[in-house]
Order: structure tokens, then C-alpha cells, then sequence
């Protein structure tokens, strides 16, 4: 989906989206020193989901006004075009009152996961402070086209060598060291540039 939405906008998006993860990072600086400190936003099976409903949702108001300008405007496009809209309406509702992200909690000295819906919130515990190795920045090779493009993400590496993505993926890796650095000062471990992930080509394609 977000490449779907790189390849229609192009840098405009990644513009935005640069402002936006300096806007996070400008906000994570301010709270420092308060108890909890909340991370980027990551996608969930949740807002995924809401996110792909939503789309259909508006796709099928527009072709359903397209093909209404050739086939002349029926009761059953009227109906679709209601319908459609109210659908849209109601799932992009959803979607904001949907959150989901990690948080650092400074007093307890841990990671949590947070998924908020609505009212209902559900956390679980990713690590512990002291069960951190490091926080680093992964990068992986995408698309089909062989010169391909890259996205980029942080990661928390436990003790145990497992590999965490804390951030959602971007295609800038703009602000990215910036909040990971700001994360590992708080955990009180290394930051470093991670895994480089490359697509497999076959006789260099």
C-alpha cells in the first residue's frame, strides 16, 4: 500500500513523510523526561486491515461516478455511490481511533507494544532495558524493477540476537538515526547501522 502511494505522489510523499517522522522525533525530544515516551507508528493487522477497506471503499465511489458519466446515473448507482460513501466514512472513522506503536517506559525500563482501539487498549512487554544489545537501522531492497529502491527501518536487538522492527518502514531513511540514537540514549545501549538487506538477482537482474 505505502508503495502503491510513493509511486503515485512521489517525493511530495516522502517530503511529508520526512516532516512528519521530524515531528515525532521533535515531541519524543520534549517528553525526554517524562515517564513514557512514544515511538513512531507501525502498521497492524488492524489499521492494515481498515486501511485496504477504506481504499475499496473510495475506489468503488469513484468508478462507480466514472462509469455513472457514461452510463447515465441509475437508482443502482445512486445506491452504490451511498453506500460506498458511508462505508468510506465509517472505516477511515476507525482508522483513527485506531493506534498502534511502541513506547519506551523510562520507569519500569522497558519496552511495550501498544494497540490502541477505541477505548480498548491492549500492551505487551518487548524487552526489558537491560535485555537490549542495540538499537539499529535495517535496510531492505524492494520492488521489481532491477535497480529497485530501499526501505528503511530501526530495529531493537535483544541479547538473544533477535530482531525486532520498532518503526514503520519508509523509503527515506530521513529522521531515522536521529530517533534511533535519541532511543538507544534512553535504553542506554549502542545505536548502529544494521542489516543491508539485498534483493537475490539471478545473473545480476
Amino acid at each position: 500500500m505505502e508503495f502503491l502511494i510513493v509511486f503515485i505522489l512521489g517525493k511530495g510523499y516522502c517530503s511529508f513523510e520526512d516532516y512528519l517522522r521530524s515531528k515525532d522525533l521533535s515531541n519524543a525530544r520534549s517528553r525526554q523526561k517524562s515517564d513514557t515516551i512514544p515511538l513512531d507508528a507501525i502498521a497492524c493487522p488492524l489499521d492494515t486491515m481498515l486501511l485496504i477497506l477504506s481504499a475499496v471503499a473510495i475506489l468503488t465511489f469513484i468508478f462507480n461516478f466514472v462509469f455513472g458519466c457514461y452510463d447515465g446515473f441509475g437508482s443502482t448507482h445512486i445506491y452504490f455511490a451511498i453506500s460506498s460513501a458511508i462505508a468510506s466514512a465509517l472505516f477511515l472513522w476507525l482508522l483513527l481511533h485506531c493506534d498502534s506503536r511502541y513506547f519506551l517506559d523510562m520507569n519500569n525500563r522497558r519496552i511495550v507494544y501498544r494497540l490502541t482501539f477505541f477505548a480498548k487498549l491492549s500492551e505487551s512487554v518487548l524487552a526489558s532495558f537491560s535485555n537490549i544489545l542495540s538499537i539499529e537501522l535495517d535496510s531492505r531492497e524492494v520492488g521489481d524493477t532491477a535497480a529497485g529502491s530501499w526501505v528503511y527501518y530501526l530495529v531493537v536487538v535483544k541479547k538473544d540476537l533477535t530482531r525486532v522492527s520498532i518503526s514503520r518502514s519508509s523509503y527515506s531513511k530521513s529522521g531515522l538515526p536521529e530517533t534511533g540514537q535519541l532511543i538507544a540514549d534512553a535504553v542506554k545501549c549502542a545505536f548502529r547501522v544494521g542489516n543491508h538487506i539485498e534483493k537475490l538477482r539471478i545473473m545480476g537482474l
